[in-house]
């Protein structure tokens, strides 16, 4: 065969994919790419071999742990389809472009690029060539970025036009989300379209369980519906799996032991896969931890980082399997301390086993492979605390980088031990920074007003009233007729921040004529079309004060049922101020929290099942561990 013959190349691979030679057939079309006269139809052949390859088996293809081989097919396949207006959209066969477009969208989320599969997507919608194939992968891509509003709201007005995996994944997020309306609606629709799951309806029934007792008031419908099921005789694994945790949530525990042992009989072989996840997972819910371990062990293999790994992890943790826990954590790769989950988990394992040495450098190893994530530098600084090396805390903390990349609240941690350890303008600045980057985060905002509300030291550049404006500062302006206008410029060493909401980096040349105007001075600012406005100074405080004020704003006009925030009256009387109720409330939480911490001591709670009954992360539960408290 000449090395020139993209054809029999092609032939060849489609033979023996034919036959069931699925990884021969890959290998055969990958060198076809490589020759000058290989067009579209090879291209897109070589990326569908590819897709099947890297999607075979379902338990790699649920978790993530495709072997890199196949990955990096697929990646060099979605290489060869790139650019895309001249390899993809200029061809002018419709129907093979459609299964392409298809293809190419879905690879795109499986090499972690779900960006790029919305943007394939958003080309696609232009092009008026959406199908209900294009509309699954998008709403998959949501998921993978994290956007489940979005998978509620595009769930919600694509219903009719969905498919049987599209409309689970919707069920899946409205179950989650408690939007029961939304879950009765797709169980409806795919009752109208081809299933290819016969418990397909059983597992939208599972899921519908879970939505009644995540709503409002449904609990109980859900509970009477469960209970009403004869668990010893159901043979539907789906169905079992939810109504028993619908059981354990609702404390029938003589039930909820039934319906689980009805679920192992059906599962009496633990290597077959999808149904032996699905009973680790739920002795995984209703907290038979050392069970759960021993079907996931199976399908976890060291070296990787997964849901399927942190799941195993936390069984280790919680039922005491302290040294796999060990080998496990030691053998995740990548940033992991930056995931909370695994973050929290280790901390676990350090306040049960009494063992943070052998936690520590593995937190110093976190911050040497990934120097700006917060994750990292937040376990380090974390166990320099609980292993009382302080003098070590205090150089971290002064090592801490000034930019960091990471969650919102991860950030707003870091600060607070800054603001707490004497680090308070280093503090204040990661805060400021951190909520003008992102003033419409509600995350953002709460973590810059309860740091700075929570700090007991006096901050400095906090001034109510400035003599001058100087950067770090907010200046309220008045024009001739009256108008006001409120300008803030960001304090110095604040780095590049966007113009926004009236704040603006002090050397902004729009507001370079405001620096040193002293209160009642004139001052023309910048108008429209090359104009200019006279303003005179009417007040100038500072701007993290400012900020703060509008941090407050945005956290009050949020609030929601599951908020960390609620309001406390604190009325006026002829001798001051009455803080009464807020003395209750702080009684009744005291009461609450010594509550928690007996049982702790003298039961059988973990450090994760503390933090969730506090309404706290572990790590604010370990930073904030009394010296009094259970060891």
């Amino acid at each position: 065969m000449q090395q020139g013959h993209c054809d029999v190349l092609q032939t060849l691979a489609l033979a023996r994919k034919m036959v069931g030679d699925l990884a021969g057939a890959n290998q055969t079309i990958g060198p076809a790419l490589d020759l000058p006269e290989a067009g579209f139809f090879v291209r897109r052949t070589a990326l569908a071999m590819a897709l099947e390859v890297a999607t075979a088996d379902p338990i790699q293809s649920a978790f993530e742990l495709r072997p890199n081989p196949n990955l990096e097919a697929l990646k060099r396949a979605i290489s060869y389809l790139t650019p895309r207006k001249e390899r993809l959209w200029d061809i002018q066969s419709t129907e093979a472009r459609a299964d392409t477009l298809v293809h190419l969208a879905y690879a795109y989320n499986l090499s972690g690029q779900a960006e790029e599969a919305l943007k394939l997507v958003e080309e696609a919608r232009h092009a008026d060539a959406l199908s209900p194939k294009l509309l699954c992968v998008t709403l998959d891509a949501y998921r993978r970025l994290d956007r489940l509003d979005e998978i509620l709201v595009k769930g919600r007005a694509w219903l009719d036009q969905l498919e049987e995996e599209a409309l689970i994944l919707v069920t899946e997020v409205a179950s989650d989300a408690g939007d029961v309306a939304l879950v009765d609606a797709a169980i409806a629709a795919i009752q109208r379209v081809p299933c290819s799951e016969p418990k397909v309806l059983d597992v939208m029934q599972a899921m519908r369980w879970n939505a009644l007792c995540r709503s409002k008031g449904g609990r109980a419908q859900a509970t009477a519906e469960v209970k009403a099921v004869n668990w010893t005789s159901t043979d539907s694994l789906p169905l079992i799996c939810g109504g028993a945790r619908i059981l354990h949530l609702v404390g029938e525990d003589a039930e909820c032991d039934a319906a689980t042992t009805r679920a192992k009989e059906l599962v009496p072989d633990l290597s077959q896969g999808p149904a032996a996840l699905q009973l680790a997972d739920l002795y995984y819910a209703v907290r038979k931890y050392a069970e759960a371990a021993r079907i996931y062990e199976k399908f976890a293999p060291l070296g990787h980082r997964t849901e399927l790994h942190v799941r195993l992890l936390a069984c280790y943790v919680r039922s005491g399997a302290r040294k796999k826990a060990r080998q496990l954590l030691t053998a995740l790769p990548g940033d992991w301390a930056a995931d909370d989950h695994v973050r929290g988990l280790a901390l676990e394992l350090g306040q049960q086993a009494a063992d943070w040495d052998f936690i520590v450098p593995l937190a110093d190893r976190q911050c040497e492979s990934a120097p700006k994530s917060s994750g990292g530098w937040l376990l380090k600084l974390v166990l320099d605390l609980k292993t009382k090396r302080m003098l070590r805390f205090h150089q971290d903390l002064e090592a801490l980088p000034d930019e960091l990349e990471g969650p919102h609240r991860q950030i707003a941690q870091l600060a607070s031990l800054e603001l707490k350890y004497d680090r308070r303008e280093s503090g204040m600045l990661r805060l400021y920074r951190q909520f003008r980057r992102n003033m419409d985060a509600l995350e953002a905002a709460s973590g810059y007003f309860v740091g700075f509300v929570a700090c007991r030291a006096n901050l400095p550049n906090m001034e109510e009233s400035l003599l001058a404006v100087v950067p770090g500062s907010t200046v309220q302006l008045q024009d001739e007729f009256g108008a006001v206008l409120t300008i803030s410029l960001d304090p110095e060493n604040s780095e590049s921040l966007p113009n926004r909401d009236g704040f603006y980096p002090h050397d902004s040349g729009e507001v370079q004529a405001l620096l040193g105007a002293a209160l009642g001075a004139e001052v023309e600012l910048p108008g429209g079309l090359g104009t200019t406005r006279a303003y005179t100074v009417q007040s100038i405080t500072s701007a993290y004060r400012h900020l703060l004020q509008v941090a407050q704003e945005r956290v009050q006009t949020s609030m929601s049922k599951d908020s960390v925030f609620f309001s406390v009256p604190v009325p006026t009387k002829e001798d001051g101020a009455d803080f009464s109720h807020v003395h209750a409330v702080l009684k009744r939480q005291s009461d609450y929290s010594k509550m928690v911490m007996d049982a702790y001591q003298n039961g059988p709670l973990t450090l994760g099942i503390v933090a969730r009954m506090l309404g706290r992360s572990v790590v604010d539960v370990v930073t904030g561990w009394p010296n009094s408290g259970p060891k």
